[in-house]
This record gives structure tokens, sequence and C-alpha cells, in this order.
């Protein structure tokens, strides 16, 4: 339950302008706009448990972003119990995890047989090193075509009833790749998660909004608020913290450690310099069940990621004929 700075909370109506005001004199909160926060990985947890998934992987073992909370406006006035539905985001599992792959550009992979997904990140897939050959098995001829959508534009939806945003301050507006002589002429790619986050006061150090909460004393506002993400920072300096920054990772598209740097920089350059290869190759049923579509490939000096495979399978086939769409790294 973290302070955050929010006047506009009860409308008209006196207020502290602290969401979970905390005295940390007598360690107990203020009665009025008490709102829990869940942590992210508690709430994928409870879906996995009700749905027999497992979800694992880098993202979830980042230390930063295990302290993930979805933030809302739901308050616990006159309440008796906590329902968690209350205090969760307008949206299905499988779009949480679509606007977090948008957000922190995941890579998503499903293993449907054992029900097992793992959050990855697509940073690490364009590191990662080459490991296989298929320049033996792939035809010399090809179809190539240039990339045209060379730049990205990132950003998120901002919450209209907040009045922080408006205007859009300088930190959460969009990011958009810079024109050069590399990518001129291209088109632009849009990127925009539903998930975005709160301003920080700077002397407080508290995440701060100005819009209407969720509670039956509120007669100005029942709207559900855009979701959106925190990092639990704990206590500081007495006060129970969450706010858009944690380590070396923040939740905001410009400034330091952004989140451009962090988890876009490679697939912007990738996009910048990459083509498009239509091949086909023969491969053997021992090349289907090694291959992850995270896994480049080399053939004939030139390392690729698979966009997509077409092949007819038959039954004890020990050569499989296969269209590739192969992209350059």
């Amino acid at each position: 339950m973290p302070s955050i700075e929010n006047p506009g909370f009860y409308g008209n109506q006196g207020f502290s302008g602290i969401v979970n005001k905390y005295d940390s004199g007598n360690g107990w909160y203020n009665d009025e706009a008490r709102v829990p926060h869940f942590f992210l990985r508690w709430v994928l947890n409870q879906f996995g448990q009700r749905a027999g998934w497992t979800f694992k992987g880098a993202f979830l073992d980042d230390p930063d972003l295990s302290r993930l909370v979805l933030a809302n406006l739901y308050s616990l006035d006159s309440a008796t119990a906590i329902f968690p539905a209350n205090h969760l985001p307008d949206l299905t599992a499988g779009g949480l995890l679509l606007e977090l792959r948008k957000l922190f550009n995941l890579y998503l992979d499903f293993d449907v047989r054992r029900k097992v997904l793992d959050l990855g990140f697509c940073e690490d897939v364009l590191k990662s090193a080459c490991i296989i050959d298929w320049t033996q098995k792939a035809d010399p001829g090809h179809t190539k075509t240039p990339e045209t959508i060379n730049r990205l534009e990132l950003g998120y939806e901002l919450d209209s009833n907040d009045a922080l945003m408006k205007p859009i301050p300088a930190a959460m507006d969009k990011y958009v790749t810079p024109e050069t002589a590399e990518n001129e002429g291209g088109s632009v790619l849009s990127i925009r998660s539903r998930l975005s986050t709160y301003l920080t006061n700077p002397v407080t150090g508290l995440a701060r909004c100005s819009q209407p909460g969720i509670s039956p004393l509120n007669k100005d506002s029942q709207s559900q608020a855009l979701p959106k993400l925190l990092f639990w920072n704990g206590m500081v300096s007495g006060v129970p913290t969450a706010t858009n920054t944690s380590g070396a990772r923040s939740l905001i598209w410009n400034g330091e450690n952004n989140l451009v740097d962090s988890g876009y920089r490679h697939y912007e350059r990738f996009k910048a310099g990459t083509f498009r290869l239509a091949k086909n190759v023969a491969l053997t049923p021992a090349d289907l069940a090694t291959f992850s579509f995270k896994k480049k490939v080399h053939i004939k000096g030139v390392n690729y990621l698979v966009g997509s495979a077409k092949m007819n399978l038959a039954k004890d086939q020990r050569v499989i004929p296969t269209q590739l769409e192969l992209w350059r790294v």
C-alpha cells in the first residue's frame, strides 16, 4: 500500500492529498483512500495456478522487474474485505502479457505441451551467438526484399483523466528513432502499450497523479483508470513508496535508465539495417526438433532470424522441404 500523492482522489471533498497516508509513529494507515496494489508476479502466479500454466524467464528473474506492482485507484472505503479483482486492470491475462511485451520488448516463448511460458527479452535474442549453420541445407536462390519500416515510435497510452498528463510531460512523451542516412526515407513502426506509470515528485520522492479515485464516498467519478505499473521501493524514510524507478530501470521513455535503452536499442539497430529473404531449405527431423525461433541461423556468411517457416509434414520423412522467411541480423 504505497503512499501516492493524488489531491484529486476525492474531488472537491476535504482530503490530505495522500493515498495510503502512513503514520510511521503509530505504524498504521489513515482510514481514507486506502488502496492495495498487487505485485505483478503474484497476479501471474495466481492466473497460472488456475489455468494450469507456469511462468518463468529472465523477465521474472530480473531483481528490479520482480518489484513491479499494478497501480490502481480503488479505495477500501467502507469495505470489510479485499477483493483482488477490484484492484486489477481491465485486461485479460493474455492482454496483460501482450501489453508487457510492448513495454519491455519481451519474447514470449510458449511451450504448449508442458504449459510453460518463458518471458525473455528480445534484446537477449538479438545479442545471442549464432550456433546453427544451414548453409549446406539451403537452396542457392532466394528473393531479397529491403526493410522499409526501419524506425520506431515507442510510447504508451496516457490517462486523460490524470490532470498531470495535460500537457504531456517530456519524460512521458513518446520516443521516435531519429532519421539518419541509414534509415532515411523509411517509415515508422508504432509500438504503444496500454501500460503506463505515474510521475514522481522530485521533492517528496513519492509517485503522484491527480485524478478521482473509485470509492462509495466519491460521487465525482467511478471510471476505471488506464492500467499502470510502479516499482515497489519498500519503506523509504519511514514512508511506503512505489515509483517509476528501481535500481538501473525506469518505466519512462526518456531520461536516465529509460525504456528505450534497456529494451529497444538492439532492436532499433536491427530494424535500421535488416532485410527480408525468402529461401528454401531442406531440413531433417533433428533440425526441427532442436529449432527455436529465438535461435539465429547462419547461411553463407550471414546470420538471420527466422520470421516464419512453412512445410508439409508426413510420416517417416528424412528430408523436409521448408520455405523460410529470414531477417538479416
